[in-house]
């Protein structure tokens, strides 16, 4: 058997991308693309977490429709996408992922 493969879970809004909610920015953090790529190469497992993909709304906990769920996944992956980071996977399963570390501006 391999040497186990180590997941960091990264947050999305303050943390990749600019803290811009309900806004969808484009452009990464300063650093962030290239501690993405450190990391991938050292052989770690990306992973975002982010509450944009949050199924309530935060203001009234109402259960949101899944479309628009999807629309806040597609522009993540679209984003990563176009930066190169193809192998960075997103969360969308219930409850958080575990990782060795977690990488968030709150945190």
């Amino acid at each position: 058997m391999g040497t186990p493969q180590h997941t960091v879970v990264l947050d999305w809004d303050g943390t990749l991308v600019p803290a811009q909610w309900p806004e969808r920015p484009t452009e990464f953090m300063p650093g962030a693309y290239d501690a993405c790529m450190a990391m991938h190469r050292a052989g770690l497992k990306l992973v975002v977490f982010s509450a944009r993909m949050n199924p309530y709304d935060p203001f009234t906990n109402q259960k949101l429709d899944a479309a628009k769920v999807a629309v806040e996944k597609n522009y993540i992956r679209d984003t990563l996408d176009r930066m190169g980071l193809t192998f960075v996977d997103i969360w969308d399963l219930p409850g958080k992922p575990t990782g060795a570390a977690y990488i968030d501006d709150k945190g």
